[in-house]
């Protein structure tokens, strides 16, 4: 009887795990699809104020406009995203996944 009562919960793991598993992805998958989505806005809007996208042609131009102390000129993907945070047109710490986690402040005494 034991056994029986171990392999019914077993099955019943089993059978659960999966859905567990997806659902934990889920919200990383929400976060990712936003955070491109952003990052698509941000070239975006760079190439509407600049003429283009991001290169090693804007780097001056962008180093003239802000005077930020960013690397933009080390001919990697890297300066091009530094090209957009000096431009300002990525505002948000979170599509560069660098956000602090959120800080819920205590409930208020009774």
């Amino acid at each position: 009887m034991l056994v029986v009562g171990i392999l019914v919960v077993m099955a019943l793991t089993g059978l659960t795990a999966p859905i567990t598993v997806r659902s934990s992805k889920k919200p990383d998958q929400t976060e990712a699809i936003n955070n491109a989505r952003q990052i698509g806005l941000a070239l975006l809007e760079f190439e509407t104020e600049y003429g283009t996208y991001p290169d090693d042609k804007t780097a001056s131009v962008v180093l003239e406009n802000t005077k930020t102390t960013l690397n933009l000129t080390d001919h990697s993907a890297n300066s091009f995203f530094r090209q957009l945070i000096a431009a300002d047109m990525a505002q948000a710490e979170t599509i560069w996944g660098t956000a602090p986690p959120t800080i819920i402040p205590p409930l208020p005494k009774l």
